[in-house]
């Protein structure tokens, strides 16, 4: 990298297209699917799914009990009206912790169970990582809309490696809360 010599930092180098195709088709490479999280919310009104930003945003507000919570929440997300999902997190993390963060993503990924033989009544709040990893599992437990179903089926056909690197993103524009495209994860985190 070349050194930017106005901040005494290494400014950042790109390759260019060519070069990144060149370096990806050398040799094979996991191939990661990231996609937004529509995928994952339910396709009609009363359907299981992940909720949209509006829905992960009311579980966020059912942390806050006391009414000037209430109040100091609702500025949060007035103050930034194009990023009221990113402002819900922000502030959750501001006045909570990351395992209550953490445990708004498990509910929000839990709305897409659905009763199983191995699970008839999915837990509503998950603290223990192995009930997390047996719900994961249990792949009859988990209500696929449309989109994932469709995404599923494409990756199915590409093989098990490309497959077994879905992602679907909890949240609009970034983060690092993810679920696979064939069933959603519960262990994963909320934005730090």
């Amino acid at each position: 990298m070349p050194a930017d010599s106005s901040a005494g930092q290494m400014a950042p180098e790109f390759a260019s297209d060519e070069d990144l195709l060149d370096r990806l088709s050398s040799r094979p490479h996991e191939v990661v699917y990231l996609v937004g999280s529509a995928v994952t919310a339910p396709s009609r009104a009363g359907e299981p799914g992940v909720p949209r930003v509006d829905g992960v945003i009311e579980l966020i507000r059912g942390e806050y009990q006391r009414a000037s919570e209430l109040q100091r929440f609702e500025a949060a997300l007035t103050k930034e009206p194009d990023n009221r999902y990113q402002a819900a997190f922000r502030h959750l993390l501001r006045t909570r912790d990351q395992d209550v963060a953490n445990a708004v993503i498990r509910r929000a990924v839990l709305a897409a169970r659905r009763p199983s033989p191995r699970f008839p009544a999915p837990p509503a709040v998950i603290h223990d990582h192995e009930v997390c990893r047996a719900l994961e599992d249990d792949v009859e437990g988990w209500h696929l809309p449309p989109a994932a179903d469709a995404l599923g089926q494409v990756l199915a056909r590409t093989g098990a490696d490309a497959a077994a690197g879905a992602d679907v993103e909890l949240r609009p524009a970034g983060g690092d809360q993810r679920a696979p495209g064939r069933r959603p994860r519960l262990r994963d985190r909320a934005p730090r």
